[in-house]
């Protein structure tokens, strides 16, 4: 069996999220659809990934709003209690990210 993700997509936000662990970040990612809604416009869908350790610090570094990156990772689910209550929460946790394009022109070389 494979549990694996692959997604190609924007860059738009890298946030901390100690929730997932002490190196954790979160990446919010934007992707269009690849079909045109009734008003003849893309829908893009957003998707939050964990980012930890040495792939966090890169993305960081070297990603900014607008990049295009490709990431593959696995699927994890946990349980967890709030409040009283049992919930199950599923993540995208990122093994490998590739920068495919940056969104910027020019720059220091």
């Amino acid at each position: 069996m494979m549990n694996n993700f692959v997604i190609v997509a924007r860059f738009t936000e890298l946030k901390p999220a100690k929730e997932y662990g002490d190196d954790a970040f979160l990446l919010t990612l934007k992707a269009p659809r690849a079909y045109k809604n009734d008003d003849g416009e893309y829908e893009e869908d957003m998707f939050d990934v964990v980012l930890k350790g040495n792939i966090a610090s890169n993305t960081a570094e070297y990603c900014s709003v607008g990049d295009v990156i490709g990431i593959k990772g696995r699927i994890e689910s946990f349980k967890y209690e709030a409040h009283s209550k049992k919930f199950r929460r599923t993540i995208l946790v990122a093994d490998k990210i590739t920068f495919l394009s940056s969104h910027s022109s020019g720059g220091d070389e």
